[in-house]
């Protein structure tokens, strides 16, 4: 016996919107990121449960590497710290607990090819997704 459909059922929806507000959104990463090369600004997430780095595309030129697609270890960054450095970029974590949201420091980076450069981080800490 062979059994045959006579019927074919599905749904449609008008995604318009949808598409519109993901251009915007395009729009403005692209807009975003030509800011952040031309004032030569990069910007970063760090994600606690993780210990990941995410970085601009001009961050990645700062630290003079090749951009990747994932996120940066915590540990892998800090080898690019000067080692005089590292517990003024560990403090961040410390501020947080003690309440403090927003930072500025001035820490050396070693970049490839060059002797270590000043890099001034000013930020601001922001939670979210907290969880178990």
């Amino acid at each position: 016996m062979r059994w045959q459909a006579n019927r074919n059922s599905g749904h449609s929806r008008d995604i318009t919107e949808r598409r519109r507000i993901e251009r915007e959104l395009k729009n403005s990463e692209l807009q975003l990121n030509e800011a952040q090369r031309i004032a030569h600004v990069g910007s970063w997430e760090f994600e606690a449960a993780t210990q990941e780095l995410r970085w601009s595309g001009e961050l990645w030129r700062i630290f003079g590497l090749e951009a990747r697609e994932f996120g940066l270890p915590f540990e892998e960054f800090l080898s690019f710290v000067h080692p005089d450095d590292h517990e003024i970029v560990k403090s961040i974590e410390q501020k947080y607990r003690q309440g403090l949201t927003e930072f500025c420091y001035d820490y050396r980076i070693n970049r490839p090819m060059e002797q270590f450069a000043y890099y001034a981080p000013v930020g601001g800490l922001f939670v979210m997704g907290l969880g178990s």
